[in-house]
Protein backbone atom coordinates (compact mmCIF):
# COMPACT_ATOMS: atom_id res chain seq x y z
CA UNK A 1 0.00 0.00 0.00
CA UNK A 2 1.97 2.78 -1.03
CA UNK A 3 5.00 1.65 -0.94
CA UNK A 4 4.03 0.23 2.64
CA UNK A 5 2.89 -3.45 3.74
CA UNK A 6 -0.39 -2.58 5.44
CA UNK A 7 -1.95 -4.61 8.31
CA UNK A 8 -5.82 -4.72 8.35
CA UNK A 9 -7.81 -5.51 11.32
CA UNK A 10 -11.56 -6.41 11.28
CA UNK A 11 -11.24 -4.59 7.85
CA UNK A 12 -9.84 -1.35 8.14
CA UNK A 13 -6.16 -0.42 8.01
CA UNK A 14 -4.97 -0.52 11.67
CA UNK A 15 -0.61 -0.11 10.71
CA UNK A 16 1.54 0.34 7.90
CA UNK A 17 4.99 -0.39 7.98
CA UNK A 18 8.31 0.70 5.52
CA UNK A 19 11.98 1.03 5.43
CA UNK A 20 11.92 4.42 7.18
CA UNK A 21 8.60 4.60 9.37
CA UNK A 22 5.57 2.97 10.87
CA UNK A 23 2.28 4.43 9.95
CA UNK A 24 -0.37 3.98 12.77
CA UNK A 25 -3.86 4.61 13.04
CA UNK A 26 -5.14 6.10 16.01
CA UNK A 27 -8.19 7.61 18.09
CA UNK A 28 -8.09 11.29 16.75
CA UNK A 29 -8.36 12.27 20.50
CA UNK A 30 -5.03 10.80 21.09
CA UNK A 31 -3.41 12.65 18.24
CA UNK A 32 -2.23 15.93 19.90
CA UNK A 33 -0.79 13.47 23.29
CA UNK A 34 0.96 11.49 20.25
CA UNK A 35 2.63 14.28 18.58
CA UNK A 36 4.46 15.05 21.04
CA UNK A 37 6.29 11.42 21.66
CA UNK A 38 9.52 11.56 19.72
CA UNK A 39 9.43 10.67 15.99
CA UNK A 40 6.04 11.23 15.71
CA UNK A 41 4.37 13.60 12.55
CA UNK A 42 0.78 14.03 11.37
CA UNK A 43 0.23 11.91 8.25
CA UNK A 44 -0.59 14.35 5.71
CA UNK A 45 -2.35 13.41 2.12
CA UNK A 46 -2.42 16.59 -0.53
CA UNK A 47 -1.39 18.77 1.55
CA UNK A 48 -4.07 17.56 3.76
CA UNK A 49 -3.50 17.09 7.90
CA UNK A 50 -5.04 13.60 8.66
CA UNK A 51 -6.15 13.44 12.68
CA UNK A 52 -5.76 9.85 13.64
CA UNK A 53 -3.40 8.88 11.08
CA UNK A 54 1.10 9.69 12.54
CA UNK A 55 4.24 8.48 11.15
CA UNK A 56 6.63 7.05 13.70
CA UNK A 57 10.26 7.42 12.56
CA UNK A 58 12.09 3.71 12.75
CA UNK A 59 14.89 5.20 14.39
CA UNK A 60 12.78 5.87 17.94
CA UNK A 61 11.29 2.23 17.54
CA UNK A 62 14.55 1.26 19.72
CA UNK A 63 12.38 -1.83 21.09
CA UNK A 64 9.77 -4.10 21.35
CA UNK A 65 8.07 -2.62 24.11
CA UNK A 66 8.06 1.24 22.03
CA UNK A 67 6.58 -0.74 18.56
CA UNK A 68 4.30 -2.44 21.12
CA UNK A 69 2.61 0.73 22.39
CA UNK A 70 1.89 2.15 19.12
CA UNK A 71 0.13 -1.20 17.95
CA UNK A 72 -1.15 -1.17 21.20
CA UNK A 73 -2.76 2.43 20.25
CA UNK A 74 -3.72 1.77 16.87
CA UNK A 75 -5.28 -1.83 17.44
CA UNK A 76 -7.31 0.22 20.57
CA UNK A 77 -8.94 2.63 18.20
CA UNK A 78 -9.33 -0.18 15.51
CA UNK A 79 -11.51 -1.68 18.25
CA UNK A 80 -13.78 1.31 18.79
CA UNK A 81 -14.09 1.55 14.68
CA UNK A 82 -15.69 -1.44 14.10
CA UNK A 83 -18.36 -1.10 11.98
CA UNK A 84 -18.32 2.33 11.47
CA UNK A 85 -17.39 4.51 8.57
CA UNK A 86 -14.04 5.18 7.67
CA UNK A 87 -12.37 8.92 8.09
CA UNK A 88 -11.25 11.25 5.90
CA UNK A 89 -8.44 14.20 6.19
CA UNK A 90 -9.42 17.79 7.42
CA UNK A 91 -8.97 21.18 4.65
Amino acid sequence: MFGSIGFMVEGKLCVSARKDRIMCRIAPADHGVALKERGCRTVVMKGRDCPGYVYVDVGVLDGDATLAHWVAMALQHNRELVGRALGTCSK
